[in-house]
C-alpha cells in the first residue's frame, strides 16, 4: 500500500509540474476569456480573437510613441475606404446577461486628431437583434464616444420583447472627461448586463485608475443573446446620406486588451480591484440624451 501511495504521489507531482509549464501565467492571476497585447506583430493572430467590422484596413504597428512592442492601428478614411463610417474589431468572446464581466484596453489619440462635435464612437456594447421577431439593428446599448474634446458614455435599455430604433424604455448619457492627445490611457469597464429594472445591471468605468462613472440599473435590450463588444472608429455622420462633418480621416491606436470575469486575481493593487478600498463610489445619475444613428 505504501508503494502504491508513493507512486500515486509521484504521478500527481509530475502532473502538477506539467500543468505549471503548460498553463498560461494569466490563468493564475485572472479569469480571462481573451487577451491580446499585439506584441506578436501578426494580424492573423489578432483575428483569432476578433472579427473585422466595416473596413479591413487594421494594422499592427510599432508603438507610435516609441515604446517597446506593437500596437493596433485602426484608421477610418471617409472618401478612400470601402465603408465610409466604420473601422472596428468585434470581440469573438461572448458575454452573458446578469453576470459580471471585466474589460480593459489602452488607447492613444494622436496629436493629429481633429475634434468634431458630430461625434465618433470608439467602443460599444451592441445588442444582437432577434430577427425572427422582426427586430432591426439598433443603437448601441452602451457606447463610449468622443464629441469635440470630450469623452461621453451613453446607453439605452428596453425590456420589451421587440425593440425598434425608437421608443426605448430608458436612455442616459454623461461626460466623463476631457480628451488627452498624444498619450496612452487605460480604460477599464466592469459590466453586468441586464434589461430589467429589478435586475443586477451595473456599469463602472475607470480611466487611468480613476473611477469616472458608476451606474446601477438596466443597460441592455431584451434579446435572446447578450450584446457583443466592438472597438475602433464608428462615425454615423460619415454615412453617405450625411454631409455635416469637415474632417475626413481619423486614426486611433489600441493596446493591452483583456476581457474576462476577473482582471485582478492575486493582483489587488490595481485601482479597480475589490481589494482596493477606493474602487467604488455612489452610483451616478447620468443626464438623458438621444443619439443619432445605429451602431
Amino acid at each position: 500500500m505504501h508503494i502504491i501511495t508513493q507512486q500515486l504521489a509521484t504521478s500527481i507531482l509530475r502532473i502538477a509540474i506539467w500543468m505549471s509549464i503548460t498553463t498560461p501565467i494569466l490563468s493564475n492571476a485572472a479569469e480571462l476569456a481573451t487577451q491580446d497585447h499585439f506584441d506578436h506583430g501578426t494580424l492573423s493572430e489578432t483575428l483569432a480573437h476578433f472579427i473585422q467590422s466595416g473596413n479591413t484596413t487594421h494594422r499592427l504597428v510599432k508603438d507610435p510613441l516609441g515604446g517597446v512592442g506593437y500596437s493596433l492601428d485602426q484608421t477610418l478614411r471617409r472618401y478612400e475606404d470601402n465603408i465610409s463610417y466604420r473601422t472596428e474589431l468585434r470581440l469573438k468572446a461572448r458575454f452573458d446577461f446578469n453576470k459580471e464581466h471585466w474589460l480593459t484596453y489602452k488607447i492613444l489619440v494622436p496629436n493629429s486628431w481633429q475634434n468634431d462635435e458630430t461625434g465618433l464612437i470608439t467602443a460599444q456594447m451592441h445588442g444582437i437583434p432577434d430577427k425572427d421577431l422582426g427586430e432591426p439593428y439598433r443603437n448601441p446599448n452602451i457606447g463610449l464616444s468622443l464629441r469635440g474634446d470630450t469623452w461621453v458614455i451613453s446607453g439605452k435599455w428596453d425590456n420589451k420583447r421587440v425593440t425598434l430604433n425608437k421608443g426605448y424604455a430608458g436612455q442616459w448619457s454623461k461626460e466623463v472627461g476631457r480628451l488627452k492627445k498624444g498619450v496612452w490611457e487605460t480604460w477599464v469597464f466592469r459590466m453586468t448586463l441586464s434589461y430589467t429594472e429589478t435586475g443586477n445591471g451595473r456599469l463602472t468605468i475607470w480611466r487611468d485608475g480613476k473611477q469616472v462613472f458608476d451606474r446601477k440599473g438596466p443597460n441592455s435590450y431584451n434579446d435572446l443573446k447578450a450584446p457583443y463588444f466592438k472597438f475602433g472608429l464608428y462615425k454615423p455622420s460619415w454615412r453617405p446620406q450625411y454631409k455635416n462633418s469637415t474632417s475626413t480621416r481619423y486614426t486611433l491606436y489600441f493596446d493591452d486588451f483583456e476581457m474576462g470575469t476577473d482582471l485582478c486575481g492575486d493582483n489587488q493593487t490595481r485601482p479597480w480591484c475589490p481589494g482596493n478600498s477606493v474602487n467604488l463610489s455612489t452610483p451616478s445619475t447620468p443626464t438623458l440624451e438621444r443619439l443619432n444613428g445605429s451602431g
